[in-house]
């Protein structure tokens, strides 16, 4: 059967929701959209807020993928907007990210934890072309890095200041440019595709 175009502009909808917005795997599925196409989306655990983060996701990646009711939920960190198309052939992008988030959170002390969740964020926006270069956006305030990575923000401050101070990184606003991080992405394993 042929899709018409009304079909095809209603299955393709982008819908918009604000920086806050919770979502469980029933909400998302009642909604028929989980591909996320812009903002920031934290994992938090259920019934929590941006407080107790794990893990984020990132414009191509699916949100439904990793939600499970037992385990954890979404929270938009940035204003979002969501589609079901699917933009993303790789369906373990998402669980990459988690495994990543896990070793990282074990093995890493906060200057490599930081610097490879910098280059995590490059590797995944510049998939879906919102970063190239070595530059991209960063929107979420230290205390959210924090969160994610287990670090005070003011830890995360003066990390910050001493990967620019070792010209790992360099960051003037919310814009990142990831200068010598070579000889540490060459020590942790890209996750499979």
């Amino acid at each position: 059967m042929i899709d018409t175009a009304a079909q095809l502009d209603e299955r393709n909808k982008i819908q918009k929701f604000p920086a806050g917005t919770q979502f469980t795997a029933e909400t998302l599925s009642t909604l028929g959209r989980d591909v996320l196409l812009a903002g920031w989306v934290g994992l938090a655990q259920p019934g929590s807020a941006e407080s107790t983060l794990i893990g984020v996701l990132l414009p191509g990646d699916r949100i439904g993928t990793v939600l499970d009711p037992r385990l954890c939920t979404a929270i938009a960190l940035t204003p979002i907007s969501l589609t079901a198309e699917d933009i993303n052939s790789n369906t373990m992008r998402e669980i990459n990210h988690l495994i990543r988030q896990c070793a990282r959170m074990c093995h890493l002390d906060a200057l490599d934890r930081v610097e490879d969740f910098f280059l995590e964020s490059y590797e995944r926006l510049e998939s879906v072309e919102l970063a190239s270069g070595r530059i991209f956006e960063f929107p979420l305030p230290q205390a959210i890095l924090g969160n994610i990575l287990g670090l005070s923000a003011a830890h995360v401050n003066r990390v910050i200041k001493q990967l620019q101070v070792l010209a790992r990184i360099k960051m003037v606003g919310r814009t990142v440019t990831l200068l010598g991080h070579a000889n540490f992405a060459a020590s942790v394993p890209p996750p499979e595709s």
